[in-house]
Parts: structure tokens; C-alpha cells; sequence
């Protein structure tokens, strides 16, 4: 498998992957000018907090903001521009991570809630980022540590939990 880079055709490739994220054609033109702006403000950190070893990949606020600002005056643009921000941070995972089928989300336990919070990341004991991964570094094999384990659509299969 060739090695994988965080490209606009690598994230085209990845959206059209999962047809919920597929991009609109007609955007790809935006897209691709997002792409080439937004890149170099894809934020990747490995830090410590408690015992616990942690990656959060995001983005900063603005482009947030501008993806908000953007669903009123065209929602279908605004939504390519969420699933380009997605499969950026997704991609940028990959490398990161290599090609793991799930990115466990830890507990936000105190310590946790206070290293984010240094990074901006983190208000009212949760994750502020609407465009931010957050996993346990190294990613751990299992489900067993994930906060959503309980939720988790991957876990929970026609009324039943997979085992």
C-alpha cells in the first residue's frame, strides 16, 4: 500500500468512502482552496495528563465559525466544507494512528478536562472543538477504555452487543 499523505484527492478518496461525508461536486472548486488554507492550521498534540497518554488532532475555532457562518447562505456548501474538515482530521488520524477501525474516546476525567482546557479545548467538562479527535496515545486494542463503549453504534448490532 503506498504511503498516504494529507492531500485534497487523499480526502476526497476518504469521503466517498462513507456516502454521509460524500463531497457535493459542485463544491469541489471551494473545497479544494479550503483544503489548501485550512491545512496548515490542522493542529496535531500528543501530551500527558494523569497517567494517561493522549492525541488530539484539531482544528482552530475560526474555521468553525466559518463553517457555521457558511450554512446561511448555502447548506450544501456549508456541509461539503464539514465533511472536508472531517475527513482532514480523519486522514491526518491515519497518519497519525495508522489505519485503525476505531479511535476510542477516553474518559474526561479532571486531569484530562485540565490539559485541554490549557489548549483551549476543553469548557464545561467537555470537548469545546466541534472539529477535534481525541484518543488515548497509543491508540489501546479494544473497546474496554472507550468512554462510549455503552453507546457505541460499532458495539451495538441489531438489539444485541457484539461480542
Amino acid at each position: 500500500m503506498p504511503e498516504q499523505k494529507l492531500t485534497f484527492t487523499a480526502c476526497v478518496a476518504l469521503a466517498a468512502a462513507n456516502p454521509d461525508s460524500a463531497f457535493c461536486e459542485q463544491d469541489l472548486p471551494l473545497l479544494e482552496q479550503r483544503f489548501r488554507e485550512w491545512a496548515t492550521f490542522l493542529r496535531c498534540e500528543r501530551f500527558e495528563a494523569g497517567a494517561g497518554q493522549y492525541i488530539c488532532i484539531y482544528f482552530p475555532d475560526w474555521i468553525e465559525t466559518e463553517i457555521t457562518e457558511a450554512f446561511q447562505t448555502n447548506p450544501t456548501s456549508a456541509w461539503s466544507m464539514s465533511s472536508l474538515a472531517w475527513s482532514m482530521l480523519r486522514l491526518r488520524a491515519r497518519l497519525e494512528l495508522g489505519a485503525q477501525a476505531c479511535l476510542p474516546l477516553p474518559p474526561l476525567t479532571a486531569a484530562l478536562q485540565e490539559a485541554l482546557a490549557r489548549r483551549g479545548l476543553c469548557a464545561a467538562g467537555r470537548l469545546s472543538s466541534a472539529f477535534a479527535l481525541l484518543t488515548f496515545f497509543p491508540v489501546p486494542d479494544g473497546c474496554g477504555q472507550c468512554a462510549l463503549q455503552a453507546d457505541c453504534p460499532r458495539l451495538t448490532r441489531a438489539g444485541g452487543v457484539e461480542q
